[in-house]
């Protein structure tokens, strides 16, 4: 039994995790692995800021595929697997007030602290890589809205908190499965650029992957940091569209 919370707001009980956290570890390599081969395979070299996000759109594409094959493989029901509520309203409510605060922690107390501390190190401004393209053409922001408010929440929920958090934290508890969800959805933002600007992305998604797992501990279901990544992928949209 994983040990997650009941949800305050009906009889929802804690999803049964039936897998090791060794197999989760595996299949959030393999689903990594293979969305990048298929990625490379798809789209090429190609570099256009549409592109760019195109890449992003067949990555959380084949993670999706990748989870629901693994899932019908071994026989893993969804709410077994990640929790059933009994309302799904006050989970997407909680989650989404959820994730609108976490974004403000985030960035005051992660995000910008880094990046000052970084500027003070190296005697000029630094800022973090941007998330997505600016200069991008109607097709590419209709696909970075897609991959910002569905997919990406979509399949990073299922495969860092409701596979890799679940295993591990059945296993080993709650501090062990934080950490190894939160690092993991860290590292993958990795963005190229500036070694030190790096430094302030991968801080900011590890602290945002604690943050959802703690979401998820704390109401027992996925629907929950589910509703909050997508709020907090909608902030970031938004301040990207009014900068």
């Amino acid at each position: 039994m994983s040990g997650i919370v009941r949800s305050r707001d009906g009889d929802t009980a804690p999803p049964l995790v039936t897998w090791s956290w060794g197999e989760a570890v595996a299949l959030v390599v393999f689903a990594y692995v293979t969305g990048h081969l298929v990625r490379i395979l798809v789209l090429g070299d190609r570099t256009s800021p549409t592109a760019r996000v195109a890449e992003r759109v067949v990555l959380e594409l084949v993670w999706i595929v990748v989870i629901v094959a693994w899932l019908r493989l071994r026989r893993i029901g969804w709410t077994t697997a990640f929790g059933r509520p009994a309302r799904s309203w006050p989970e997407i409510r909680d989650g989404v007030v959820f994730g609108s605060i976490l974004y403000g922690a985030v960035a005051l107390a992660v995000a910008l602290p880094i990046s000052w501390l970084l500027g003070l190190a190296s005697d000029r401004p630094r800022h973090a890589p941007e998330p997505l393209p600016t200069a991008l053409d109607p097709l590419g922001w209709a696909l970075a809205v897609v991959l910002v408010l569905l997919l990406a929440p979509a399949a990073e929920e299922l495969l860092f908190r409701g596979i890799l958090f679940g295993g591990v934290r059945a296993r080993y508890g709650l501090t062990p499965g934080m950490v190894a969800s939160a690092l993991a959805f860290g590292l993958v933002h990795y963005l190229p650029g500036d070694p030190l600007e790096i430094v302030t992305t991968v801080a900011a998604a590890t602290a945002m992957g604690a943050g959802l797992a703690f979401q998820y501990e704390r109401r027992g279901i996925l629907v929950a940091p589910l509703a909050a990544h997508v709020a907090f992928n909608a902030l970031g949209l938004l301040i990207l569209l009014r900068a």
